[in-house]
């Protein structure tokens, strides 16, 4: 546009079209990430627990199972989750006080 009236109705259709495209896709992916952060803290938890007593039972992983499907997790992601906190019990057995039994921090 040369003309002043063209470069401002150029100017107001540029912020215009970023205003329908940026801002909607920003709300939608922070509602996204929430979504996923409260799913994977469902899992988290759900994992917390089948582990309390140090045993995965069927149950418990089955119950598992059906909420990382229900939530729509990747299966890896689900498992790696659960290997993680596994991970953990064993290594806190591992690094109990030889004296009073308590764990060791790290």
């Amino acid at each position: 546009p040369i003309t002043p009236l063209g470069k401002a109705i150029t100017s107001f259709i540029t912020i215009l079209g970023i205003g329908l495209v940026a801002l909607p896709t920003s709300l939608i992916t922070s509602g996204f990430a929430r979504v996923m952060a409260r799913n994977e803290k469902a899992l988290v938890t759900e994992a917390q627990e089948a582990l309390a007593d140090g045993i995965i039972t069927r149950e418990e992983a089955e119950r598992y199972s059906r909420l990382a499907e229900s939530l729509h997790a990747d299966p890896e992601f689900a498992r790696q989750i659960l290997q993680d906190f596994e991970r953990r019990a064993i290594l806190e057995e591992e690094f109990d006080c030889p004296h009073c039994g308590k764990p060791i921090s790290r």
